[in-house]
């Protein structure tokens, strides 16, 4: 008898197990939606290239180059770099600026905006499907489209450059700054929007 129930439970031990218990876990993650805007401000040197560190958040045209023939001109021309992060939403950007003012009267209408290129931050690649007006513009403006996105909100850096343009004309409305322009500092503010679309 003993060597039976030994038999029986030697064999109930090496049969496989029909029964099965199991425990299911959950997994998560969470990522935060992003609605950045960054800046970055380089002088650009004689070939058009960004030199020298950042300067944000200024744009230090300093004294006008001044011949005492022809307008006023900025001796250097500046690079603003805009980085959009919307987590993969549609956006736009837009600028707000105004006339450049001593406290008692403008400069003319010569500061020159540039759009020059928009780019993936990943791969410095082209962006497909967004839009910029590549056109030398006025600065100037209280709600000036400045980027576009694609559809899938791409992440972009967008590059724009300002000077103070001596002509001759690069944009409709452009008025130079006359060799014997009221001296004085003058300054002013861009104020650069993300908005979702």
């Amino acid at each position: 008898m003993k060597r039976t129930l030994a038999i029986m439970l030697a064999l109930l031990l090496a049969a496989p197990a029909f029964a099965a218990n199991t425990q299911t876990a959950n997994v998560s993650a969470s990522i935060a939606d992003q609605l950045a805007l960054t800046m970055q401000i380089r002088q650009l040197d004689g070939a058009g290239n960004p030199t020298g560190g950042d300067l944000a958040p200024n744009i230090p045209f300093g004294t006008l180059f001044n011949d005492g023939i022809n307008a006023q001109r900025s001796e250097n021309a500046y690079a603003v770099f805009l980085a959009a992060n919307t987590s993969s939403r549609a956006y736009t950007i837009r600028s707000a600026m105004a006339q450049l003012n001593n406290g008692s009267g403008d400069l003319p209408n010569a500061t020159l905006l540039d759009i020059v290129q928009a780019f993936s931050p990943a791969d410095n690649s082209d962006i497909s499907g967004d839009s910029f007006d590549p056109d030398a513009q006025e600065a100037i403006g209280a709600n000036k489209l400045i980027y576009t996105s694609n559809g899938g909100g791409a992440t972009a850096v967008i590059q724009l450059v300002y000077a103070i343009h001596g002509g001759p004309s690069p944009f409709a409305g452009w008025v130079g700054v006359a060799p014997d322009q009221q001296g004085g500092t003058y300054t002013t503010t861009i104020v650069y929007t993300l908005t979702l679309s």
